[in-house]
Protein backbone atom coordinates (compact mmCIF):
# COMPACT_ATOMS: atom_id res chain seq x y z
CA UNK A 1 0.00 0.00 0.00
CA UNK A 2 1.18 3.53 -0.86
CA UNK A 3 0.23 6.88 0.91
CA UNK A 4 1.02 9.63 -1.03
CA UNK A 5 0.07 13.48 0.00
CA UNK A 6 -1.79 15.31 -2.61
CA UNK A 7 -0.87 19.07 -1.94
CA UNK A 8 -2.68 20.62 -5.14
CA UNK A 9 -6.12 18.65 -3.70
CA UNK A 10 -5.29 18.70 -0.24
CA UNK A 11 -5.67 14.76 0.16
CA UNK A 12 -4.17 11.71 1.16
CA UNK A 13 -4.27 9.24 -1.56
CA UNK A 14 -4.18 5.66 -0.66
CA UNK A 15 -2.92 3.30 -3.68
CA UNK A 16 -2.78 -0.41 -3.52
CA UNK A 17 -3.06 -3.60 -5.82
CA UNK A 18 -5.88 -4.75 -3.15
CA UNK A 19 -8.16 -1.38 -3.99
CA UNK A 20 -7.76 -2.28 -7.60
CA UNK A 21 -9.10 -5.64 -6.78
CA UNK A 22 -11.74 -4.34 -4.55
CA UNK A 23 -12.92 -1.66 -7.05
CA UNK A 24 -12.77 -3.99 -10.18
CA UNK A 25 -15.63 -6.74 -8.22
CA UNK A 26 -16.85 -3.89 -6.11
CA UNK A 27 -20.35 -6.33 -5.91
CA UNK A 28 -18.26 -8.82 -3.72
CA UNK A 29 -18.26 -6.38 -1.02
CA UNK A 30 -20.80 -5.00 1.89
CA UNK A 31 -18.09 -1.87 2.93
CA UNK A 32 -14.68 -0.28 3.74
CA UNK A 33 -13.63 0.57 6.80
CA UNK A 34 -10.31 2.86 7.55
CA UNK A 35 -8.99 3.38 11.02
CA UNK A 36 -5.82 6.39 11.32
CA UNK A 37 -4.10 8.29 13.43
CA UNK A 38 -1.71 10.69 13.29
CA UNK A 39 1.72 10.15 15.34
CA UNK A 40 0.93 14.04 17.07
CA UNK A 41 -2.23 12.77 18.51
CA UNK A 42 -3.27 9.64 20.06
CA UNK A 43 -6.81 9.94 18.84
CA UNK A 44 -7.95 7.08 16.64
CA UNK A 45 -9.85 7.91 13.75
CA UNK A 46 -12.21 5.43 13.11
CA UNK A 47 -15.20 5.68 9.78
CA UNK A 48 -16.68 3.08 7.32
CA UNK A 49 -18.63 3.44 4.09
CA UNK A 50 -20.95 1.14 2.60
CA UNK A 51 -20.28 0.42 -1.27
CA UNK A 52 -23.23 2.33 -1.94
CA UNK A 53 -21.84 5.27 -0.04
CA UNK A 54 -17.79 4.62 -1.30
CA UNK A 55 -17.74 6.81 -3.90
CA UNK A 56 -19.22 10.02 -2.66
CA UNK A 57 -16.70 12.75 -2.67
CA UNK A 58 -18.65 14.78 0.06
CA UNK A 59 -17.66 11.84 2.76
CA UNK A 60 -14.38 12.19 4.90
CA UNK A 61 -13.12 9.17 2.60
CA UNK A 62 -13.77 8.10 -0.45
CA UNK A 63 -12.70 5.84 -4.06
CA UNK A 64 -12.13 7.19 -7.44
CA UNK A 65 -10.12 5.80 -9.96
CA UNK A 66 -8.84 2.60 -7.94
CA UNK A 67 -7.33 5.11 -5.37
CA UNK A 68 -8.93 5.65 -1.62
CA UNK A 69 -9.00 9.38 -0.93
CA UNK A 70 -8.73 11.06 2.32
CA UNK A 71 -9.86 14.33 3.44
CA UNK A 72 -8.03 16.36 6.48
CA UNK A 73 -11.96 16.39 7.93
CA UNK A 74 -11.36 12.25 8.49
CA UNK A 75 -8.56 13.34 11.06
CA UNK A 76 -10.85 16.57 12.34
CA UNK A 77 -8.30 18.92 10.72
CA UNK A 78 -9.45 22.03 7.95
CA UNK A 79 -5.86 20.78 6.54
CA UNK A 80 -3.34 17.96 6.81
CA UNK A 81 -0.52 19.13 9.27
CA UNK A 82 3.40 17.62 9.50
CA UNK A 83 2.83 13.74 11.08
CA UNK A 84 3.49 9.99 10.11
CA UNK A 85 -0.34 8.99 9.38
CA UNK A 86 -0.78 5.48 10.23
CA UNK A 87 -3.63 3.98 8.17
CA UNK A 88 -5.34 0.92 7.63
CA UNK A 89 -8.25 -0.27 5.28
CA UNK A 90 -10.21 -3.17 5.77
CA UNK A 91 -12.44 -4.55 3.02
CA UNK A 92 -15.31 -6.64 4.04
CA UNK A 93 -16.55 -9.12 1.67
CA UNK A 94 -20.65 -9.62 1.35
CA UNK A 95 -19.60 -13.77 1.65
CA UNK A 96 -19.66 -13.60 5.76
CA UNK A 97 -17.40 -16.60 5.82
CA UNK A 98 -14.58 -14.93 3.42
CA UNK A 99 -12.08 -13.10 5.85
CA UNK A 100 -11.86 -9.51 5.22
CA UNK A 101 -8.89 -8.00 3.53
CA UNK A 102 -6.32 -5.65 5.73
CA UNK A 103 -3.87 -3.44 4.33
CA UNK A 104 -2.08 -0.94 6.47
CA UNK A 105 1.13 1.14 5.69
CA UNK A 106 2.19 4.91 7.27
CA UNK A 107 3.99 7.72 5.92
CA UNK A 108 5.68 11.13 6.62
CA UNK A 109 2.93 13.65 5.67
CA UNK A 110 5.62 16.90 5.56
CA UNK A 111 4.12 20.01 5.28
CA UNK A 112 6.23 22.46 6.53
CA UNK A 113 8.83 20.86 8.18
CA UNK A 114 10.85 20.87 4.65
CA UNK A 115 10.75 24.65 4.84
CA UNK A 116 12.08 24.51 8.18
CA UNK A 117 14.91 21.97 7.48
CA UNK A 118 15.59 24.26 4.39
CA UNK A 119 16.85 26.68 7.34
CA UNK A 120 19.79 24.85 7.84
CA UNK A 121 20.69 24.78 4.20
CA UNK A 122 23.62 27.42 4.66
CA UNK A 123 24.89 25.45 7.30
CA UNK A 124 25.31 21.96 6.04
CA UNK A 125 27.14 24.16 3.25
CA UNK A 126 29.45 25.64 5.36
CA UNK A 127 29.63 21.82 7.68
CA UNK A 128 30.72 20.80 4.42
CA UNK A 129 33.69 22.97 3.94
CA UNK A 130 35.15 22.70 7.75
CA UNK A 131 36.28 19.95 9.99
CA UNK A 132 32.95 20.00 11.88
CA UNK A 133 30.94 17.70 11.34
CA UNK A 134 28.42 17.71 13.96
CA UNK A 135 26.60 20.57 13.66
CA UNK A 136 22.55 20.45 14.03
CA UNK A 137 21.86 20.90 10.14
CA UNK A 138 23.53 17.73 9.47
CA UNK A 139 21.75 16.47 11.84
CA UNK A 140 17.58 17.95 10.70
CA UNK A 141 18.75 17.82 7.34
CA UNK A 142 19.90 13.32 7.27
CA UNK A 143 16.18 12.54 10.05
CA UNK A 144 14.49 14.39 7.85
CA UNK A 145 16.16 12.68 4.73
CA UNK A 146 15.30 10.01 6.38
CA UNK A 147 11.63 10.24 7.31
CA UNK A 148 11.41 11.16 3.51
CA UNK A 149 12.45 7.54 2.38
CA UNK A 150 11.28 5.70 4.54
CA UNK A 151 7.84 6.88 4.20
CA UNK A 152 5.94 3.79 1.86
CA UNK A 153 8.53 1.44 2.47
CA UNK A 154 8.15 -1.73 5.03
CA UNK A 155 9.71 0.18 7.47
CA UNK A 156 8.48 0.16 10.90
CA UNK A 157 6.41 2.72 11.55
CA UNK A 158 7.69 2.34 15.29
CA UNK A 159 10.65 4.23 14.17
CA UNK A 160 9.71 6.48 11.82
CA UNK A 161 7.69 8.30 14.82
CA UNK A 162 11.00 8.28 17.00
CA UNK A 163 12.71 9.69 13.73
CA UNK A 164 10.37 12.46 13.63
CA UNK A 165 9.70 13.03 17.13
CA UNK A 166 13.36 13.92 17.50
CA UNK A 167 12.85 16.19 14.26
CA UNK A 168 10.46 18.14 15.97
CA UNK A 169 12.55 18.39 19.38
CA UNK A 170 15.51 19.45 17.01
CA UNK A 171 13.76 21.87 15.41
CA UNK A 172 11.57 23.27 18.03
CA UNK A 173 13.96 22.93 20.94
CA UNK A 174 16.24 26.08 18.55
CA UNK A 175 14.92 29.27 19.45
CA UNK A 176 16.03 31.89 16.43
CA UNK A 177 16.75 29.86 13.62
CA UNK A 178 13.13 28.39 13.34
CA UNK A 179 12.14 31.83 12.49
CA UNK A 180 14.07 31.74 9.16
CA UNK A 181 11.99 29.16 7.53
CA UNK A 182 12.32 29.90 3.26
CA UNK A 183 9.06 31.57 3.69
CA UNK A 184 6.61 28.64 4.20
Amino acid sequence: MIIQYLNEGGLLAVKSQEIIDFTSSITAYTSVTVVSHITTSQTIHTKSSSIAEISNIAKDFYIANDIIYIKPSFYSLTKFIDGIYHISITLFKVDSAAAPIKIEACAFVDITLKCKVAAYLKELLDEAESTKIEKIGTIVHLLHYGLINASNCKCSCDEMDEVFNHLINLLFGISTKILDDCGC
